[in-house]
């Protein structure tokens, strides 16, 4: 399958697809990296043509029967290995949900606090700060549809 013919079969997905079945597909991630196919050096088009073609073939074995357990086989075998190639080559950047965000921060804060480390900078949440402002960052990089992740 070609860049042109997977650029069909993501707006027939599109089309065709529920909300939660192009979540657990990781729609938006494969739509962006095949957006900016054309930006690889020729070398990572081989890998990420193969990887591109192989997701599609598994996709089309699944016959629409997407859940959360196919979702994160998905994304171990074909999101993170094409996440490194596009991260390191073309600058994509990792969304993070809210709840992510509030549920990392809190803990890691948390964690903080009872080992007496958050009273050096006031008892601030510095960790949630950190997470929520870098969850700021990546609107540009959503403009330019430079982020992936799992479930994204």
């Amino acid at each position: 399958m070609n860049i042109l013919e997977m650029k069909e079969k993501m707006q027939y997905l599109n089309t065709n697809l529920t909300h939660n079945q192009k979540k657990y597909i990781n729609y938006r991630s494969f739509e962006n990296f095949i957006f900016h196919f054309e930006k690889l050096n020729d070398s990572r088009k081989i890998k990420v043509k193969g990887l591109l073609n192989e997701y599609f073939e598994a996709i089309d074995q699944m016959n629409f029967n997407f859940d959360g357990k196919t979702g994160l086989e998905l994304a171990i075998k074909y999101l993170y290995p094409l996440e490194e190639i596009y991260a390191s080559d073309l600058g994509f950047k990792e969304d993070m949900s809210i709840r992510r965000v509030i549920v990392f921060g809190v803990l890691a804060d948390s964690i903080l606090f009872i080992i007496g480390m958050l009273k050096f900078v006031y008892y601030i949440p510095i960790v949630t700060l950190i997470l929520f402002g870098r969850r700021l960052f990546l609107i540009k990089a959503k403009r330019e549809k430079k982020v992936y992740g799992i479930f994204y």
